[in-house]
């Protein structure tokens, strides 16, 4: 792994996370998704496959903050 992108998890580490427990959270997390990207994309397809996950999971999470701010 390139230490640019050990870097960027340890950055992203709150106090008491382990590094290895991070990276089994990201495998088994992608491991649960890649077959529903399947459906739609070729498994070489990584940034499409990654840019569809980021923008479904930012319009989840407005629309359950707007069902929080409307009292939801």
């Amino acid at each position: 792994m390139e230490d640019e992108m050990l870097d960027m998890v340890d950055a992203n580490l709150s106090y008491g996370d382990s590094r290895s427990e991070w990276i089994r959270h990201a495998i088994a997390l992608r491991l649960d998704v890649d077959p529903i990207l399947d459906e739609l994309y070729e498994s070489y397809q990584r940034e499409e496959r990654r840019d569809l996950v980021v923008a479904a999971v930012r319009k989840e999470v407005d629309r359950r903050k707007q069902e929080i701010e409307n009292g939801n």
